[in-house]
């Protein structure tokens, strides 16, 4: 993370240096747009455009292969007109250009009919982004549906998640995983320019598609039937984000956010994480203080540490002190914090940072975008449902779990986005992207109500608390291709390759649970019955997840005709994807030989005495009359859950040829 924040700041010192020698007063006006077909939606290449000013002066560009033009100009009214072999003309007249903005100005052209007649506009802009995707979807083989950036732009949302709720037939489940037409997550992908994004939960097969922020995007296209070159291993749908690649103009935006929420801001009893918080938790990133201790990364450690090693462990002879020393080490190096810690829970707060710009190079555009935003967020309830309901009769629903639920989260959030891309005249270019996001929840939790399906004291009130710490982070670095060739009648080659990472880690997830209820004595007690529910426990998670691909589609037209659709498409993806995934859980253990001063209901509800260290491990030793060690006294110890299931590797690879 170091080196990716490190490059990030470079890459800022380098730009603001190049950007502080250009006296942006002194620039030219410039016109940009862009052209495309009506009847398909698709970009035209080769497209004459030229501003004509007040004293006949012309100055002209040609359209790109995206169909994207550029005119360096003075300020001043101007006619602009556009020439293309089989299609209408267009002009627009008293188009005023103005300095220190970008002049866009798009056109849709249409086929000429028998009688060629030119369209004139006065002082009209045509807005036609949202047009374009709409003729896209009409005339596209597969059913599919979208969303462009001018509308994201209009609905103000953060994220491609959010976005994806503008999408008919897509659910977000969990403000972040897509679900298509009604099925579930497993049957959809997700794709960022391209390229299919790795999931960041071990359980799901969705990817998290809040950690693209809205500010990047391009547009969002969803596939809902196949096609020969869309990977093969989708029902639900397929979804496509597509990021900015050249900026129209020089951008330079700085922004700072603060919100105000009714139920967590300046809530003094948000449930925090106390003492056991990081010194990078408001980064989102854990400093080592709920990483597994160094003795139990051993494997050979663990598999010692079974419900029964007290049995050994209390025994004098020498040859067990390692056996000893690894119960005692390890009963102490495990943290001893299971309950939270209130807090007052500031306001939410952001900031947003990005630049943008193109360039002339070597006689050719070279056009870059660096953003970097950060947010850290707070959410509380409480009064939360956790029930389940049980219909073990026709009379009515039995209530099994009926829990309160207290949760607070507290969301830091560090994304950061840099595209370079490089066009080699009108019909090439090379681009390369990196993006990385980081989002974390830091959960504190508590429950309290009945479990009479499960607790042999129907009486007795049931509580957990929990403290979660939940981090994913997603890493993406693409490097892409287009090249048309004109003589070829524009036949197109695309190509991408990419390498990307993603990553679940919840490190040291503590769950503490007991029962409370007034005896017949009238007096209140405390317990923990392993019988019934799980005893306090530690639980570590890892997920990591990476991915190759390599992907090429050449596109031949086979018919002549500037608007003819008719081509033969082929091409071929490789794909490697490799996962690890470990999780380790350590559960507290209650031996026989526990002495009464130390059982639960003996601290009358001080938790912070009963998790104290001097409880653990070895706490006396007995001897004889001889002054030589009879045996030692052991406490509360940590048994191992782990096994062969909870750590796997899987290495997945394929070769796609496609052809339509």
């Amino acid at each position: 993370m170091n080196n990716v924040l490190n490059s990030c700041i470079t890459c800022l010192l380098i730009l603001f240096g190049v950007f502080s020698q250009i006296n942006l007063a002194a620039q030219k006006a410039v016109i940009a747009g862009k052209v495309v077909d009506k009847e398909t939606g698709e970009s035209l290449i080769g497209v004459t455009i030229k501003a004509i000013n007040t004293s006949g002066d012309i100055r002209g560009a040609i359209t790109d292969y995206d169909g994207n033009y550029r005119i360096e100009v003075d300020p001043a009214p101007y006619t602009i007109t556009t020439s293309y072999t089989a299609f209408t003309p267009q002009t627009v007249e008293n188009f005023e250009v103005k300095s220190g903005v970008l002049n866009t100005l798009d056109f849709a052209l249409g086929t000429e009919s028998a009688v060629i007649a030119e369209v004139v506009v006065v002082s009209t802009t045509i807005k036609n982004t949202d047009a374009s995707l709409i003729a896209l979807q009409k005339r596209s083989l597969s059913i599919q549906d979208g969303i462009s950036s001018q509308q994201i732009s209009r609905t103000g949302v953060s994220n491609a998640a959010d976005a994806m709720k503008q999408v008919t037939g897509a659910v977000v489940e969990g403000g972040k995983f897509i679900v298509m037409r009604g099925l579930g997550d497993r049957y959809s992908i997700s794709q960022l320019n391209g390229i299919t994004m790795p999931s960041t939960d071990p359980y799901r097969n969705s990817s998290s598609l809040d950690l693209i922020p809205s500010q990047m995007i391009d547009n969002i296209v969803t596939m809902k039937t196949f096609t020969p070159d869309l990977p093969g291993n989708f029902s639900g749908g397929l979804v496509n984000i597509t990021t900015k690649s050249v900026p129209e103009k020089f951008t330079l935006y700085f922004g700072l956010s603060s919100s105000f929420n009714t139920q967590s801001t300046f809530n003094q009893q948000f449930q925090g994480h106390g003492d056991y918080s990081g010194r990078k938790d408001w980064l989102g990133f854990d400093d080592g203080t709920r990483d597994l201790p160094p003795i139990l990364t051993d494997e050979r450690n663990r598999a010692l540490l079974s419900q029964s090693v007290y049995l050994n462990a209390r025994n004098p002879s020498e040859d067990y002190n390692s056996l000893r020393a690894l119960l005692n080490e390890s009963s102490r190096s495990l943290s001893n914090t299971f309950t939270t810690t209130p807090k007052t829970a500031p306001l939410n707060h952001g900031l947003n940072f990005s630049i943008g710009d193109n360039l002339r190079l070597f006689g050719n555009t070279l056009g870059f975008s660096l953003g970097v935003n950060y947010s850290r967020e707070y959410t509380h309830y409480e009064n939360g449902a956790v029930n389940t309901w049980l219909n073990n009769s026709s009379s009515g629903l039995f209530g099994y779990q009926l829990l309160n639920e207290t949760k607070s989260t507290e969301t830091p959030h560090l994304g950061g986005l840099f595209n370079l891309t490089y066009k080699i005249g009108s019909s090439h270019s090379i681009g390369a992207n990196v993006i990385y996001n980081n989002d974390t929840d830091i959960i504190g939790r508590s429950q309290n109500g009945s479990w009479v399906g499960q607790l042999s004291n129907p009486s007795a009130a049931y509580n957990t608390q929990s403290m979660e710490f939940v981090r994913r982070q997603y890493t993406s670095y693409q490097l892409t291709g287009r090249h048309v060739f004109n003589r070829l009648n524009d036949a197109e080659i695309r190509w991408s390759g990419s390498l990307n990472k993603s990553l679940q880690q919840e490190p040291d997830t503590r769950f503490f649970a007991y029962i409370n209820y007034i005896d017949d004595s009238n007096e209140e007690r405390f317990e923990i019955n392993e019988a019934e529910f799980k005893p306090p426990f530690h639980f570590w998670r890892d997920l990591d997840d990476e991915s190759q691909e390599f992907k090429v589609d050449i596109s031949i037209p086979f018919l002549q005709g500037r608007s003819n659709t008719n081509q033969i498409k082929f091409g071929g993806l490789y794909s490697k994807m490799t996962r690890d995934f470990t999780e380790y859980q350590f559960l507290h253990n209650r031996h026989s030989d526990i002495p009464v001063s130390l059982f639960f209901n003996s601290f009358n509800g001080n938790f912070d005495a009963f998790f104290d260290y001097a409880n653990f491990g070895i706490i006396d030793t007995l001897y004889k009359t001889d002054g030589s060690i009879q045996r030692y006294r052991l406490g509360y110890h940590y048994i191992n859950q782990v096994n062969n299931k909870t750590s796997t590797t899987a290495i997945r690879k394929s070769w796609l040829d496609t052809a339509c």
